[in-house]
């Protein structure tokens, strides 16, 4: 199954300022449009569901392997989500319930705050916006 890019509503999104602190300085931060996917795509097999996700700019990406299950392709210098790869051993829903939680563990280990809202707004796509579409994988 392939399908046509599916455009993502950004106002659907948590992407609004996240409260952080440093040395006792309030921060305010909030994802950069070019950390915010345009749209996806969303390509399956019997085996394998890939979620391509397209952005303002491209750039190199390298894979990470979350395990036997699961590979982000990431970008090489922003380190933002373009693409993941899941195998499909126990069905659709599962896949997609697999991916929600590789993108939470990672979540613990990211040290860039841009990196970190960029796979959680991954995330909130996955529950809320792309579960349609991830349903008839």
């Amino acid at each position: 199954m392939s399908t046509k890019p599916i455009l993502i509503d950004a106002s659907q999104l948590s992407t609004g300022p996240v409260l952080t602190s440093s040395r006792g300085v309030v921060l305010y931060m909030s994802p950069s449009t070019y950390d915010v996917p345009k749209s996806v795509t969303i390509n399956a097999d019997r085996e394998e569901v890939v979620l391509a996700f397209q952005y303002l700019d491209s750039e190199e990406e390298h894979e990470l392997h979350i395990d036997e299950k699961l590979i982000f392709q990431v970008g090489r210098n922003s380190g933002k989500v373009l693409r993941i790869l899941a195998k499909k051993t126990d069905g659709p829903r599962e896949a997609a319930a697999h991916i929600v939680s590789g993108i939470e563990a990672q979540l613990d280990y990211l040290q860039r705050d841009n990196q970190k809202m960029n796979y959680a707004i991954i995330r909130d796509l996955l529950t809320h916006q792309l579960q349609p579409a991830l349903a008839g994988v």
